[in-house]
């Protein structure tokens, strides 16, 4: 009876350690995606920027600055948001070599509790990564809006 109950408290543990792999795999993916926006927001708000500069359609108009204004910003938050912020990774592989000969049941613990705070620490950074990414995608919109809305003034101005 004790024999069945310890396999049944390892198969939990087993159980235990792979959804918290599979969630720490997710969340890394996660971070990827996100920094997959950053890159977008980054790449059309330069290629916006070196049009206004090529073209040099520079408006004497507070709107149009304002739109320029909010484009760097939101090209200045993008690079931000992509540098890492100290991501933690787990490579089990060590794990399992430094515990090798040890009692599996703690070694699968051990792991698992490492697992967990990794998983803690970088769901802080995708958590602040996704608030830059908003407020980028934010700036970025109200800039080209902005610029947009300053060229149709000039040209009913004209």
């Amino acid at each position: 009876m004790e024999k069945e109950k310890e396999n049944i408290d390892l198969k939990n543990i087993e159980f235990f350690q792979h959804l918290s792999r599979e969630k720490f795999n997710f969340l890394m993916d996660s971070i990827d995606k996100l920094d997959q926006k950053f890159t977008t927001i980054f790449s059309v708000n330069a290629v916006i920027l070196s049009i206004i500069f090529s073209l040099n359609r520079f408006q004497q108009n507070l709107l149009f600055f304002f739109g320029l204004a909010s484009i760097i910003i939101a090209l200045l938050i993008a690079f931000l948001g992509y540098v890492p912020k100290g991501l933690l990774e787990i490579d089990l592989n060590v794990w399992w070599n430094e515990n090798y000969g040890e009692k599996y049941k703690d070694t699968i613990s051990e792991i698992t509790s490492h697992i967990i705070a990794a998983y803690t620490q970088n769901k802080k950074v995708l958590s602040k990564k996704a608030k830059f990414v908003n407020l980028a995608f934010i700036f970025s919109l109200a800039g080209i809006f902005c610029i947009i809305l300053s060229q149709i003034s000039c040209i009913w101005g004209n």
